[in-house]
């Protein structure tokens, strides 16, 4: 397996099973939110009151990086 110094070698085995152009953008939003963990990874707001409204959405924000606006846009929630 190559080794590339951005990616963990859990992220690495990820590009090899999905495929790096279907990998990457997934590893990029992870990265993404370790750096910057107050904003959602896709519409890049803050979160707050105005976009995450539940308990469940509040805990999603820190499993994924999304906010609950953009979750139930993406899952049709």
């Amino acid at each position: 397996m190559k080794k590339y110094t951005d990616f963990t070698e859990q992220e690495m085995e990820l590009i090899e099973s999905l495929g790096f152009n279907n990998a990457l953008p997934i590893l990029e939003r992870v990265q993404q939110h370790r750096k910057d963990k107050d904003h959602c990874v896709f519409c890049g707001d803050e979160f707050s009151d105005k976009n995450v409204f539940t308990d469940a959405g509040w805990r999603e924000t820190k499993i994924s990086g999304i906010c609950e606006s953009c979750y139930d846009k993406m899952f049709g929630e």
